[in-house]
C-alpha cells in the first residue's frame, strides 16, 4: 500500500511541477505540461513490465502492474486538479480489485472441490 501511495504522490508532484514550470516561465515557447505526464506513464510502464513474471504455471504480476499504472494515472489527475474524478476512479479501482480477489478465491475453492471429487 505504501508503494501505491508513493507512486500516486510522486505522479501528482511531477504533474504539479510540470504545470508550474509552464505557468511561471512564460518565455518558454515549447512548454508543454503533457510531456512530463507522458514520461511518468512511460516510466511506470517500465516498472510494471519488470513486475510481470512468466513461470511454468502461467504469468503473474499483471494485476500489480496495472494497479501501479492506475495509481500513476490517478496521481496525474490529482495533479491537474481533477480531484473528484480521482476520488471516483480510486473507488472504482478498489471495487474492481476487491471483487477480483473475491471471484478468484471463489473460483479456487470451486476448482479445488471438483479436483477432490475426481480424485
Amino acid at each position: 500500500m505504501r508503494t501505491f501511495m508513493l507512486i500516486c504522490l510522486g505522479s501528482t508532484l511531477a504533474t504539479l511541477a510540470s504545470i508550474y514550470i509552464c505557468q511561471t516561465n512564460l518565455g518558454l515557447h515549447n512548454g508543454d505540461p503533457g510531456r512530463i505526464a507522458a514520461q511518468i506513464l512511460t516510466g511506470i510502464g517500465f516498472i510494471g513490465a519488470g513486475l510481470i513474471i512468466k513461470t511454468n504455471d502461467g504469468v503473474s504480476g499483471i494485476t500489480t502492474a496495472s494497479s501501479i499504472f492506475m495509481t500513476a494515472a490517478i496521481g496525474i489527475t490529482v495533479g491537474v486538479g481533477m480531484v473528484l474524478t480521482s476520488v471516483v476512479v480510486t473507488a472504482v479501482t478498489l471495487v474492481i480489485l476487491s471483487s477480483g480477489y473475491y471471484h478468484r478465491k471463489r473460483m479456487l475453492k470451486k476448482y479445488s472441490v471438483e479436483q477432490d471429487i475426481e480424485s
